[in-house]
C-alpha cells in the first residue's frame, strides 16, 4: 500500500502497489475522479453523435439549419410574457400528447413548437418539421417515400395546417397522416392561426366531397393539449 498524488484533483490516495513496481511510473487518478472522466467521456460522444444526428437532418431537409438555436434556453423571456402561461405548458410538455398551438400571425408559435420538437430531439428522438403545405405537395409528386419518412418520425412539427390548400385529394392524405400517427403512437405538433373546432369547420369546407373526413382528422389529433396564443406580431 502506497500513497499517490491524484492528477486530476491533486488530493493523495492509497493504492495497492509494491514498492518497485512499474506501474508507479504511471500517471494516477484516483477512483472519483476516473469516474468523472468517463462520465466526460461518454458526454462527449453523444454531444458528436447528436450533432452528426442534426447535420444529417438538415441535409435531409427535415430541420432547418438553424434547428440547434431554437430551444427553451434561448427563448426570449420578454416576447414570453405576453403568452407567460402557455410558455409556462409548453416546457412542461412531455410529448405523451399532440400538441396544438394557435394564434395570431406572429404571436411565436412556430418558435415555441421548435423549441419543443429540439427538446424530444436532444432526448433521441427521430423529428422533422414540415410545413402541411409541403407534406401534402409531397403526397400528390410521388414522392411517397418522404411521405411515408415524415409519417413514421418520432415528433413531427407540422407547421400552418390552416394554410395547407387542402382539396378533396388532398384531404384523404391529411388523413392518412393523422391515421398512421395515432395507430403508430407517433406526436405530432400542429400551428395554425384557427383553433381546433374552426380547423374542423375549415377541412370540411376545403374537402369537397371528402368533407366527411374533416370531422375524423381533427378527431386523430386527440390526445392533445391546446395552446392559444395571443398578443401583438414579434416579427420585425
Amino acid at each position: 500500500m502506497i500513497i499517490k498524488q491524484c492528477l486530476d484533483c491533486r488530493k493523495d490516495f492509497k493504492i495497492d502497489c509494491a514498492p518497485g513496481d512499474p506501474f508507479l511510473c504511471l500517471g494516477l487518478v484516483c477512483e472519483p475522479c476516473i469516474e468523472t472522466r468517463e462520465r466526460a467521456a461518454i458526454a462527449a460522444r453523444a454531444k458528436l453523435e447528436l450533432r452528426s444526428k442534426f447535420r444529417r437532418a438538415v441535409l435531409m431537409g427535415e430541420l432547418p439549419a438553424d434547428f440547434r438555436d431554437t430551444r427553451f434556453t434561448l427563448s426570449d423571456l420578454a416576447k414570453e410574457r405576453t403568452n407567460a402561461g402557455a410558455w409556462a405548458l409548453a416546457r412542461r410538455w412531455t410529448g405523451e400528447s399532440n400538441l396544438y398551438l394557435h394564434g395570431d400571425i406572429g404571436t411565436g408559435k412556430t418558435w415555441m413548437g421548435l423549441c419543443c420538437l429540439h427538446a424530444q430531439f436532444v432526448d433521441g428522438a427521430d423529428c422533422v418539421f414540415i410545413s402541411a403545405r409541403q407534406l401534402l405537395k409531397d403526397s400528390e409528386l410521388f414522392k411517397e417515400e418522404i411521405f411515408k419518412r415524415v409519417k413514421a418520425a418520432d415528433f413531427v412539427l407540422l407547421d400552418d395546417i390552416d394554410k395547407a390548400g387542402v382539396n378533396s385529394r388532398r384531404i384523404e392524405a391529411l388523413w392518412e397522416f393523422f391515421d398512421s400517427r395515432e395507430r403508430e403512437k407517433k406526436r405530432t405538433i400542429i400551428t395554425a392561426n384557427i383553433g381546433a373546432v374552426d380547423l374542423s369547420k375549415h377541412l370540411a369546407r376545403c374537402g369537397g366531397a371528402n368533407s366527411s373526413m374533416a370531422v375524423s382528422i381533427v378527431d386523430r389529433i386527440n390526445p392533445v393539449q391546446v395552446l392559444k396564443l395571443t398578443g401583438p406580431s414579434l416579427r420585425g
